[in-house]
């Protein structure tokens, strides 16, 4: 098998494995990264990050992070309309989500930011980026692959400047 980047799907795992990296890089520390077809629980805060989403009764996002005092969910899909109603709902449960993860992490969380990850790829991203931004989308964080394991992020709020 050659390693020819036509053969990488920029899947849902992909873009995961890839997108916490570059968060990690960025000194965000991952606390759960949502295995897709694999078990999710385990100990350490990858479980107690599960908890957290399981006792709310909510949707699991996809990734998420800290930095700072700053809780970060991440939600990964082909569109942002598949992925708006999980994000909304993270925002109606931010003050138990700050909580909770205030507990996890032993560090207050003082603000919870949002971010949507698309996967494929995404031939012309400033055209996309600046479109998500027109929209209005309830996201601080867009993050798009232009090509296998390169993906791109900027940050539609002033959350990281």
């Amino acid at each position: 098998m050659s390693d020819s980047s036509a053969e990488i799907r920029i899947d849902q795992s992909h873009c995961n494995y890839y997108l916490s990296r570059s968060l990690a890089e960025s000194g965000w520390k991952i606390l759960f990264i949502d295995p897709g077809r694999s078990s999710r629980g385990g100990g350490g805060s990858q479980g107690q990050s599960l908890r957290v989403f399981e006792e709310n009764g909510g949707h699991i996002p996809d990734i998420v992070a800290v930095k700072n005092h700053d809780l970060l969910l991440i939600e990964i899909d082909s569109a942002y309309r598949r992925a708006c109603k999980s994000i909304a709902e993270y925002r109606q449960l931010e003050g138990c989500l700050i909580d909770a993860f205030s507990k996890v992490t032993s560090t207050p969380i003082n603000r919870l930011l949002t971010g949507f990850c698309r996967t494929g790829k995404t031939v012309d991203p400033v055209s996309y980026v600046s479109k998500m931004g027109e929209t209005g989308a309830s996201i601080d964080l867009i993050s798009v692959f232009t090509a296998p394991r390169i993906v791109l992020s900027h940050w539609l709020t002033h959350a990281e400047k």
